[in-house]
């Protein structure tokens, strides 16, 4: 939700794969983490690869995203970035804090 969230605002690139890769040509300015983990982004388990392209297809073409309210950031609970305190808290989920700015 929050990188769809981002491609529909107009302060973010406003397509999925420009929102992913964000920053992350840039030393420790990904935008999510996982672009800069230095881990491989292959997928080898074909199940594991159909099921999330058909969740991609549900999120890209599916009802309104719900779950964070219009969250255009999030961070794991396991840190305190100084960046969440100037945003509207949306919703906890699992080990994850979402949020948008304020007024949006």
């Amino acid at each position: 939700e929050v990188i769809l969230n981002r491609v529909e605002s107009k302060n973010f690139p406003n397509t999925v794969c420009k929102v992913i890769n964000q920053g992350s040509s840039k030393k420790f300015k990904c935008q999510f983490s996982y672009m800069c983990d230095g881990k491989s982004e292959k997928i080898f388990d074909r199940n594991s690869y159909e099921r999330i392209v058909k969740l991609s297809w549900i999120m890209i073409l599916g009802p309104a995203r719900v779950l964070t309210s219009g969250a255009t950031y999030y961070h794991s609970s396991v840190v305190s970035p100084v960046w969440a305190k100037s945003l509207e808290r949306t919703n906890i989920i699992g080990r994850h804090i979402f949020y948008k700015p304020f007024d949006s």
